[in-house]
């Protein structure tokens, strides 16, 4: 099954209407109604798209779905430009501080600024 097929499927639909209808069918950056889609905070291969948590998927119009998607490129990619053993030490030591403030750090930083974890 395609993406696109599995984004009519009932299963999708229906997650789809609950995470609207939670957002009361606005655009949780924006506020804005018009053009509202869901959006996944992330992608796994092994997932369909009606198996994420909720609290992953937000209501976005299609001006902050873009700005968003953008925003989640480049972090991936600065993320990719980090040495490998720096990333997996920063993100996933558990008396780190949460997940959502070190991604937040390493977007910000760059590797000759103050404020690295653990410096």
């Amino acid at each position: 099954m395609t993406y696109a097929e599995k984004l009519k499927d009932h299963r999708w639909q229906e997650c789809r209407n609950k995470i609207l209808t939670r957002d009361g069918f606005r655009c949780v950056c924006c506020g804005n109604s018009n053009k509202v889609q869901v959006h996944h905070g992330y992608y796994a291969y092994d997932m369909e798209p009606w198996e994420y948590e909720h609290d992953t998927l937000w209501t976005l119009c299609d001006r902050c779905h873009s700005g968003v998607s953008y925003s989640m490129r480049q972090l991936k990619i600065d993320i990719g430009r980090m040495l490998p053993s720096f990333a997996a030490m920063s993100i996933m030591r558990q008396d780190a501080v949460n997940l959502s403030e070190a991604l937040n750090q390493l977007y910000k930083m760059t590797p000759t600024s103050k404020g690295w974890p653990n410096e």
